[in-house]
C-alpha cells in the first residue's frame, strides 16, 4: 500500500510539472539593411507565421520632455545606415515598440550608434508583463510603470553600452510587447541629460512553447483513489476484527 500511494504521488507530481516542450531562438541583424524612408512600421517574418512588427515612440524636448509620450503614426520609424531608429531624430527619449506577435523572451539586443561623447549609450528597457493587456500608451511615460509594464531588469542595467556588442537582458520576462528607449530618468534609476535616441542594429528572442496537464483535475483523480484506497482499508481492518470476534 505505501509503495502504491508512493507511486500515485510521483504520478501526481509528473503530470503537474509545466515542462517546455520545444523552444525556437531567432535573431534579426538590421546591419546589412540599405537605407529604407519614414513609415508607420517595419514587419519582419520570422517562425510559423508570426512576424515582428517594429514602431517608434518618443517625446519631444521642453519643460514636460521626460512627460508626455507621442505615437508617431505614418512615419514613425526608418532604417538609416542599416539600423532602426525613430525619425524624430531631434526630440528626447526615442523609443522603439517591438510587436513579436507572441509571448517571447528577449534574450539579446544590439546597438549600432554612440550617442553621446563618451562614446556609450545608455537605455532603458521595458516589457508589457500582463499577456493578456492590449498595447496602449497613457499620456505619459512615468504612466507606463503604473500600467503593466516593468523593467527588464535594474532600471539602470543598460547604461554605457558599447556600440556592437550583444547586451544580455535581464530578467527572464515572458512578454509579447517590448519598448527600448534612450535612457529615460521617469524610469528610475538616477537622473541622465542624455536623452536622445539610438539605433538598434540587432535582437535576438527565444519563443517557448509550453505545454500543462491541469493540475486541479489530477488532484482530484488523485485524492479520490487515495480516499477509496484508504476506505478499502478500513472496511478490510473491521472485517478481520469481526472474525476474530467469531472465532
Amino acid at each position: 500500500m505505501k509503495k502504491l500511494l508512493q507511486s500515485a504521488a510521483a504520478g501526481l507530481l509528473l503530470a503537474s510539472v509545466v515542462t517546455t516542450a520545444s523552444a525556437a531562438s531567432y535573431s534579426f541583424d538590421f546591419t546589412p539593411m540599405a537605407y529604407i524612408g519614414p513609415q508607420p512600421s517595419f514587419n519582419y517574418a520570422y517562425g510559423d507565421n508570426q512576424s515582428l512588427t517594429i514602431s517608434g515612440v518618443s517625446g519631444y524636448w521642453g519643460p514636460n520632455k521626460a512627460e508626455n509620450i507621442y505615437q508617431w503614426g505614418h512615419w514613425g520609424v526608418y532604417v538609416d545606415g542599416g539600423t532602426h531608429m525613430t525619425t524624430n531624430f531631434n526630440n528626447s527619449y526615442q523609443a522603439l515598440v517591438l510587436d513579436f506577435g507572441q509571448a517571447v523572451t528577449l534574450d539579446t539586443f544590439t546597438l549600432s550608434h554612440a550617442r553621446w561623447a563618451d562614446g556609450y549609450n545608455h537605455v532603458s528597457l521595458l516589457a508589457l508583463s500582463d499577456l493578456n493587456a492590449p498595447l496602449n500608451f497613457s499620456a505619459a511615460w512615468g504612466g507606463l510603470l503604473d500600467n503593466g509594464w516593468e523593467h527588464a531588469g535594474r532600471p539602470d542595467a543598460y547604461k554605457g553600452l558599447s556600440v556592437g556588442d550583444a547586451v544580455a537582458v535581464q530578467g527572464n520576462i515572458l512578454s509579447r510587447y517590448w519598448l527600448i528607449s534612450a535612457y529615460n530618468p521617469v524610469f528610475g534609476g538616477g537622473s541622465d541629460k542624455w536623452g536622445h535616441g539610438f539605433k538598434l542594429g540587432g535582437l535576438s528572442f527565444t519563443v517557448h512553447d509550453v505545454s500543462e496537464i491541469p493540475l486541479p483535475a489530477a488532484a482530484w483523480l488523485f485524492l479520490t483513489g487515495l480516499a477509496g484506497m484508504g476506505w478499502m482499508k478500513k472496511r478490510k481492518a473491521k472485517r478481520e476484527a469481526a472474525e476474530l470476534s467469531a472465532a
